[in-house]
């Protein structure tokens, strides 16, 4: 029976391609295995001991030779994959909020004291705040 890739988007089947290789996921360590079905982004998937992936989807340093045989480093986890756009991480296309400390907010910079003495007013924000002393 012919090893299948289980990688999303992926047709490469043992039977069709030459120079690829299939590789099981090492059910042994149960994080390891996690990683790569993250990594594959396929939900409520877990792999068998029939499920394979292919090299295609392994960067060439994590792979190495033994009898002409590739074989993968001990924590070799897939980071090469075809996804649709929709399943890409969104960037976004304003920048984040600027994060204040409270001694930033109320600098003698941004706060000027109210006219009735009654508290300060914030420039920043533009808001009059009570002091009780």
């Amino acid at each position: 029976m012919p090893h299948v890739c289980s990688a999303y988007n992926c047709s490469n089947r043992s039977d069709k391609t030459k120079d690829i290789s299939y590789f099981r996921f090492p059910l042994e360590n149960e994080k390891l295995t996690q990683q790569w079905v993250v990594n594959m982004k396929r939900d409520k998937w877990y792999p068998t001991k029939s499920s394979f992936i292919c090299s295609m989807h392994f960067e060439e340093k994590i792979m190495y030779f033994v009898n002409e045989r590739r074989r993968l480093l001990a924590n070799a986890v897939p980071t090469i994959f075809d996804f649709p756009s929709h399943f890409q991480k969104r960037q976004s296309s304003r920048p984040s909020p600027k994060k204040r400390h409270f001694e930033e907010a109320f600098s003698p910079e941004t706060v000027e004291s109210a006219n009735d003495n009654s508290g300060v007013y914030c420039l920043h924000c533009k808001y009059a705040f009570a002091v009780h002393l």
